[in-house]
């Protein structure tokens, strides 16, 4: 889910990082919208259109979905397609 208020790269729950063998790299509080939390950093891989990407992921407890943040919106353009059927 795109998460504009997001301003990092990649957030996902702790749990689902457990299996994915990325390196812990720091940890850091941030301001969600439920208050101060605390989140684990992981220096993630990501795969987006045959291009490899080496990005720091933050991990926490009250993730329920896959967040993608708002710097990758300096990365690639982004297109929406809207329709009102």
């Amino acid at each position: 889910m795109l998460d504009t208020g997001f301003t990092e790269f990649l957030a996902i729950n702790k749990q689902d990082v457990e299996g994915l063998n990325w390196a812990y790299f720091d940890q850091e509080e941030m301001l969600t919208a439920r208050g101060l939390a605390n989140f684990d950093i992981y220096l993630g891989k990501v795969l987006i259109n045959e291009l490899e990407f080496e990005v720091p992921v933050f991990a926490g407890d009250d993730i329920q979905e896959i967040l993608i943040g708002s710097q990758w919106l300096k990365e690639f353009d982004l297109m929406v397609r809207y329709r009102q059927e």
